[in-house]
């Protein structure tokens, strides 16, 4: 049996929440050995704050680091998971059976490592930080320019 790795997000986020998977890893419907790489040492910094680079060089540079692999039971896709997220499927696009598959593996994901669903990943925090500091840069620049002119006025 040969072993691939797959990270079924697509992406990272912040440890406390998942992202939609997406379907490679379950298109097949092949029986899966999900496992959750956890990190809870609480060296992380305020997640999509800082560029990934930045918190890989924060993160490593201590003595230690909390982190652990669960290992979860395999997952084989059955006839009673497709009935039991029958409802999910019928409300997908594709409208396959590889999406129930999907929604039970993301549901097991969720529960244990107690993690909250998602849809932001680490590029949208990015963006809205970076946009939130530039309108802050722009109006404190406003604030001063504003401040120069009512000093002008009283002069």
């Amino acid at each position: 049996l040969t072993s691939l790795t797959i990270y079924p997000e697509g992406s990272i986020t912040n440890g406390h929440y998942l992202l939609p998977f997406r379907r490679g890893a379950f298109y097949a419907l092949e029986p899966i050995r999900p496992f959750l790489f956890i990190d809870r040492s609480s060296t992380m910094l305020s997640p999509g704050m800082v560029p990934d680079h930045i918190q890989l060089i924060y993160y490593f540079s201590f003595a230690y680091n909390y982190f652990y692999v669960e290992h979860l039971p395999i997952m084989k896709p059955t006839e009673y998971m497709f009935k039991k997220y029958e409802n999910h499927v019928n409300n997908s696009e594709s409208k396959e059976k590889y999406e129930a598959f999907i929604q039970a593996c993301y549901d097991v994901y969720l529960e244990a490592g107690d993690l909250k669903p998602t849809t932001k990943g680490l590029k949208e925090s990015y963006e809205f930080y970076y946009l939130c500091r530039d309108y802050n840069k722009e109006k404190k620049k406003s604030d001063k320019n504003e401040d120069k002119h009512q000093k002008e006025k009283t002069n």
